[in-house]
């Protein structure tokens, strides 16, 4: 999704198969970098990432160098995308899966469940970034089936599991701790007995996680708490516009790319569950006002992202009670609501889907450079319908880039199929061979992919 941060991340992955934390310095984007207390460049990413991506680089290198000019450079960052899509996925699909059959939901409705959670969500879209939202959201599915088998079984493992997993995406992206607070006050408060004893091995859990944490971030400037964001910061200062776009309004607020999460306050009747909506709900507020104070890192002008990318992890840990409330909504005289709230969040994701999720911001930042007027409607989401229905016209190129053909037009204005985007990559040296295979292997995956949502749909209880 944002190729630059994907670039950045696997470099570092490579680096430190190379025995460096440092980094190299890239210049035109130094806010991506800090300079350390040793005088040395660093990355502003935790490690959390590029732990995960250092074995799937080492194994791209095998066919090529990931990030380097060519062919095989460009294979290569394939062979990386195309594992860490497969690992965070399957994560995500095992996360809800489990988290629906420990809350004796039937393994079909769970099956189903989760399926419909992956087309109908944000999921689909974040399913398939570089970005930290889908690998975030896979750790706190992680760490609520985790707190559910403590539940079952009262293994003190798996409450030590939870922990690591919620403590975990500090290392990844920091503010998902609204989410995961939630997540673990929940656990509290709900928890009958023996509360003291689980919070002790909740915390044990979460203490390797933590530990890697404050000592990179002391690593590198000197401070447990210094994060690399930090410098440079403008300060907070609270903008009641960008609060509102981040939940409400159509440039990219929650409900809009959302809309399911209407569906979370329905027809929850059990105790639990409603008050882990509650604490998500609020967090998500929560951490919008902390967004809507920093404008610099978070608005129209700086996010390459399909919808509020930061709050997206949330939206993923509440899948499995959205799915919740419409097994109990669809017996309901609500039922028809809910299947008109189902209609417009699949077009949504869809319509994310069609094209790269930075073709808007890519629009305005080209306006912005030339001083054309803005692109019109001026709401990233009704422009992304405006933009398929130019596309089906064939004037989309022309509308976004006018009389510019040097700005990455072709690749923008190309539908996000992976075969599509390799073949249109200036990186392509020669095409014939790599595209083919690519077409295979993409229309492999999707006969794969039917063939098991019909056995599934046709399996028997």
């Amino acid at each position: 999704m944002d190729q630059l941060d994907a670039r950045f991340r696997m470099q570092q992955a490579g680096n430190m198969l190379g025995g460096r934390l440092s980094a190299d310095l890239d210049p035109t984007w130094s806010n991506f970098f800090a300079r350390g207390d040793d005088g040395q460049a660093y990355t502003v990413y935790g490690l959390g990432q590029p732990l995960v991506l250092m074995p799937l680089v080492g194994i791209a290198r095998t066919v090529g160098e990931p990030g380097s000019k060519g062919t095989r450079g460009l294979v290569a960052d394939a062979v990386v995308v195309l594992l860490y899509a497969t690992i965070v996925n399957l994560g995500l699909a095992a996360g809800c899966f489990g988290v629906f059959r420990k809350l004796r939901i039937p393994p079909r409705a769970s099956a189903v469940g989760t399926l419909l959670l992956f087309l109908l969500t944000p999921w689909l879209i974040w399913g398939r970034s570089m970005q930290e939202e889908a690998l975030t959201g896979a750790l706190l599915l992680g760490a609520f089936y985790g707190m559910l088998r403590w539940r079952l079984c009262r293994c003190p493992w798996w409450l030590g599991f939870a922990g690591f997993m919620s403590a975990y995406t500090a290392n990844i992206r920091p503010n998902a701790v609204f989410i995961a607070g939630a997540l673990f006050l929940w656990f509290v408060i709900s928890q009958p007995t023996a509360r003291l004893k689980s919070v002790v091995l909740f915390l044990l859990g979460s203490l390797p996680a933590l530990a890697l944490f404050f000592w990179w971030n002391t690593y590198r400037f000197g401070s447990p708490l210094q994060t690399g964001w930090q410098t440079g910061d403008a300060g907070w200062s609270f903008d009641s516009s960008l609060f509102l776009n981040l939940l409400i309004l159509p440039d990219f607020g929650l409900l809009w790319f959302a809309p399911l999460m209407l569906l979370l306050p329905l027809q929850i009747r059990r105790l639990r569950l409603r008050l882990l909506g509650v604490l998500v709900a609020g967090a998500l507020v929560l951490h919008a006002v902390m967004l809507a104070g920093l404008p610099q890192y978070v608005g129209h002008a700086v996010g390459v992202a399909w919808g509020p990318r930061y709050l997206m992890h949330g939206v993923v840990l509440a899948g499995p009670l959205i799915w919740v409330a419409w097994l109990r909504l669809r017996k309901d005289r609500l039922r028809t609501a809910g299947l008109i709230l189902i209609t417009v969040s699949a077009l949504v994701q869809f319509s994310g889907a069609f094209f790269q999720p930075r073709l808007e911001y890519a629009q305005d930042e080209y306006r912005t450079q030339r001083g054309l007027e803005d692109m019109q409607p001026y709401g990233w989401l009704p422009r992304r319908f405006a933009n398929i229905g130019w596309w089906v016209s064939g004037d989309l190129a022309e509308k976004s880039f006018p009389k510019d053909e040097e700005y990455g037009a072709e690749i923008l204005t190309t539908p996000d199929l992976p075969p599509l985007r390799i073949a249109a990559s200036s990186r392509l040296e020669s095409g014939g061979t790599v595209v083919v295979v690519a077409w295979s292997g993409f229309v492999l995956c999707l006969i794969v992919a039917g063939g098991a949502t019909w056995l599934m749909v046709r399996r028997r209880e």
